[in-house]
């Protein structure tokens, strides 16, 4: 009898991505899905899933798991998939520690999650010695830290913690005037606190995601190139290409070895920015990596591999390397830029051929592309009709 595979997420393709990359190495996992509008749950559609519940909350989730689950022959290995999840998990490792196998950074209650306050984590990684770019937390609440302070310009300004704010309202500002105005806004938004970075006038930007393994010397990990983001400024990455060049995956790998030696342990998602070619760390996200689709075409399975080593296992030959440089998708938000007219269909469909791997499109596990795509059209159908009845109903 095998441990059971949990993965608790919001209902994405990061949560669908990780369900088929256990399905595929014969695991059907349980899924708990994050859904306060309990709308269209297209990753419980996957033939992969073993048994899954739906709840409203993080909160929710960790009731699921005090009070269910106790009858396993074999304690499960919690995989989390957004970061509400992992937070949830982190602050709660006293208490699942002893029935799950779960991610951690020394099997401390809590560093996990303190680690995702970007702030903390941008001193940490200077502490470690890994390249980042100047920043600064500020307070809204302090007027005087706002006003009267300089700082870099260009700017980013993002929330501190992912779930505090949203990754539409990260932003460049070019000038203090647009920095303020914009602090303005966010004020009214909800936000207490933001987080700015010195922009870093880059090349392009990079991901780099995998998994640390606590048993195991090695780090299975993925790096690619972005091609295209969306939203186009400060947004996540919707094509994106195989690095293969070996001066990056040597600069890579000295990066995961730092935070390997800090103690952590699961899977993680690295943004980086290539400077020069020198590579600046972003943001770590102590979680599975939304790109985990680009995995299939290689068989680099780094999240079956974590699960091997935390159980226990003996792990197969692990595929560590690509030879190809090819594309991978997220391809609704990459159709986005022939939507909007910033790219031709014909050039879009060029890079669609020429990718293997895809955020919904998997021709072994169809529903769930199937049922995602359509919620879509549905509701592109109910926004014309709601159009049509309000402009009939000004009209008469």
């Amino acid at each position: 009898m095998r441990n059971k595979v949990i993965i608790i997420g919001i209902n994405h393709f990061n949560t669908l991505g990780l369900i088929r990359s256990f399905g595929v190495n014969s695991i059907k996992p349980h899924v708990i899905i994050v859904n306060p509008d309990n709308y269209k749950n297209f990753c419980v559609k996957s033939k992969y899933v073993g048994g899954y519940h739906i709840v409203h909350s993080d909160e929710e989730a960790l009731r699921i798991l005090v009070e269910n689950f106790h009858d396993e022959p074999c304690k499960p290995v919690l995989v989390p998939s957004s970061d509400g999840a992992v937070y949830m998990i982190d602050n709660n490792h006293d208490i699942l520690e002893s029935r799950y196998y779960l991610p951690h950074i020394n099997h401390k209650n809590g560093e996990i999650a303190r680690l995702m306050n970007k702030f903390n984590q941008a001193l940490w990684a200077q502490e470690l010695g890994i390249p980042t770019a100047k920043t600064f937390l500020i307070n809204f609440d302090n007027g005087e830290e706002l006003y009267n302070r300089d700082f870099p310009m260009p700017c980013i300004v993002k929330p501190v913690l992912s779930h505090e704010g949203c990754k539409a309202d990260i932003k460049r500002c070019d000038s203090r005037e647009e920095l303020l105005s914009y602090c303005e806004e966010l004020k009214t938004k909800g936000y207490f606190r933001i987080l700015l970075q010195e922009f870093l006038i880059k090349d392009y930007e990079m991901e780099l995601f995998g998994a640390v393994l606590e048993r195991e010397g090695v780090v299975p990990y993925i790096l690619t190139k972005h091609v295209r983001e969306w939203p186009v400024v400060g947004g996540s990455v919707c094509c994106h290409k195989f690095i293969i060049d070996e001066s990056y995956h040597k600069q890579a790998r000295i990066i995961l070895k730092k935070i390997q030696d800090y103690g952590f342990v699961g899977n993680f998602d690295i943004e980086i920015i290539n400077v020069a070619g020198k590579i600046y760390l972003n943001e770590i996200n102590f979680r599975n990596s939304g790109d985990i689709y680009a995995c299939f075409n290689n068989k680099l399975f780094y999240s079956y591999y974590s699960y091997l080593d935390m159980i226990g296992d003996d792990l197969p030959t692990m595929n560590m390397t690509y030879t190809e440089n090819y594309y991978a998708m997220c391809e609704d938000r990459d159709f986005l830029w022939v939507k909007e007219g910033l790219i031709p269909f014909k050039e879009w469909y060029g890079y669609f051929r020429r990718t293997k791997d895809f955020a919904y499109l998997s021709w072994n596990d169809m529903r769930p592309c199937i049922a995602f795509y359509y919620m879509i059209l549905s509701g592109f159908v109910m926004n014309r009709i709601k159009r049509l009845f309000k402009k009939n109903s000004i009209t008469n």
